[in-house]
């Protein structure tokens, strides 16, 4: 069974993932960033950031900035 997807999808030259997991009565959209600052092999490779929805869903808003897509 599917329970998501990835899109690359690019701004200002860098390409990032675009997803969407769903699961019975949630949808979660996110993007996934490589990391641009690591500088460890402990540091994660990539960063994902949970999208807010857009159009008045019942979820719950999020104070990180929005994500490009």
């Amino acid at each position: 069974m599917d329970i998501g997807a990835l899109w690359i999808k690019e701004k200002d030259g860098k390409k990032y993932f675009s997803g969407q997991i769903e699961f019975p009565g949630t949808k979660l959209n996110f993007a996934v960033f490589k990391n641009e600052k690591k500088d460890k092999p402990s540091q994660p490779d990539y960063k994902i950031v949970w999208s807010p929805p857009k159009n008045g869903d019942n979820r719950p808003a999020s104070n990180e900035e929005e994500v490009p897509f």
